[in-house]
């Protein structure tokens, strides 16, 4: 509960601290964004009554949408965002003898990013690059079998601090800007549980995304 608060404090006080240069935006938007997920669940350590250490791990590959909100600087290159995006079920698996686990991990992820955007003259397409910081809460559905016993638990909840980098590039269609970006994440660790087994397993995400930016 302590890490929890500690995480929402940071974050919290990082918007805090972006507030004063709302006075200076020129330019403010918001962004849907829909994509292909990649979520690689490292060897987690999930220890069972039997004496087992199970090592959930996996690469799934699920559905990302998140909306943020933006704003732009005309004299800087400079953007901040507040971007939310929710992760569909990334599945991990270990089993040792007779016990086994399966955990559909889903992730629920508000973020505060900072872009560099790279005007080069007389090309429309505009790159950029950005880095970010959150947390992600993760909703754990996991089965097990141990030994002769079958265990399930549904949407357990933990929380863990959240970095990213991005890249992308947008081009102008009209009013808007089409964005095509790729985010690298460390979630941090997934908390997995079920009778009889507990421990966790530490998730990465690699987003390949499509947005429109529309502005306000």
């Amino acid at each position: 509960m302590m890490c929890r608060k500690n995480y929402l404090i940071v974050f919290i006080s990082c918007l805090l601290f972006l507030l004063p240069t709302l006075a200076h935006a020129e330019i403010f938007y918001i962004m849907p964004r829909l994509g292909l997920n990649v979520a690689l669940g490292e060897k987690g350590r999930v220890s069972g009554n039997t004496g087992n250490v199970l090592e959930p791990e996996g690469t799934s590959a699920t559905f990302i949408a998140s909306l943020a909100g933006g704003v732009h600087f005309s004299r800087i290159p400079i953007r901040f965002e507040l971007d939310i995006s929710f992760r569909t079920d990334a599945r991990m698996r270990d089993s040792i003898g007779s016990d086994s686990i399966t955990t559909k991990l889903y992730q629920l992820a508000p973020m505060i990013n900072v872009y560099y955007d790279i005007y080069i003259p007389n090309f429309a397409l505009v790159p950029y690059i950005g880095v970010g910081i959150g947390f992600t809460t993760f909703f754990a559905d996991t089965s097990a079998v141990i030994g002769v016993e079958r265990y399930t638990a549904d949407a357990l909840a933990s929380i863990d601090f959240t970095w990213g980098v991005m890249a992308g590039m947008t081009f102008p269609v009209d009013r808007f800007l089409i964005d095509f970006s790729f985010r690298f994440t460390d979630a941090g660790k997934a908390k997995v549980a079920s009778k009889g087994l507990s421990g966790n397993v530490r998730v990465m995400n690699f987003d390949f995304l499509l947005g429109i930016r529309f502005p306000l």
